[in-house]
């Protein structure tokens, strides 16, 4: 179940300009004043309150706010425990997805390239938006490829792309 607004402010205090939350209360073997929570195997932090774990950006969301959040709350800066109030916005599914790193099976090391069996343009670059894969072309280099993909990561993104050189 998740923590009401009330509940919240009752237990915990949360400084946005740090992004840390502190017991007010006793809480377990925490005493008031202590910093609440620890990280998760993925980098989130998280939070156990009455018995129930909260990822720490909703409990900023909520805190800030005084609502639950309706999407996915963002880590803008992709630093999953970086719980700064200038550092998470909503964020659609979609849009969250955006705002990620390479993947560890990606074959070139840049976003949306990928390497294949050509021998004059090994790199193929494609981008996936409103759900489908548009393809981008193939390039002679990595770098000619990664270029393609940063512009249309900013045009198909906007402020979720997080394609830079």
């Amino acid at each position: 179940m998740k923590v009401t607004f009330h509940r919240l402010r009752e237990v915990l205090n949360y400084d946005p300009d740090t992004g840390i939350f502190r017991w007010l209360i006793c809480a377990g073997s925490s005493s008031a004043g202590r910093v609440a929570g620890g990280r998760t195997l993925d980098g989130y932090n998280q939070i156990r309150i009455d018995g129930v774990m909260h990822r720490s950006n909703l409990l900023a969301w909520m805190y800030m706010t005084g609502e639950w959040p309706s999407e996915f709350v963002d880590h803008e800066n992709r630093i999953k425990h970086d719980d700064r109030w200038k550092n998470l916005r909503l964020a659609t599914r979609s849009q969250n997805a955006m705002n990620r790193e390479s993947q560890s099976n990606n074959t070139s090391g840049a976003k949306g390239v990928n390497v294949v069996n050509k021998k004059s343009k090994p790199f193929r670059c494609r981008i996936k938006a409103d759900g489908k894969h548009i393809h981008l072309g193939y390039f002679a280099t990595l770098e000619e490829a990664e270029k393609v993909y940063i512009e249309a990561s900013k045009r198909y993104f906007g402020k979720f792309s997080c394609a830079s050189l």
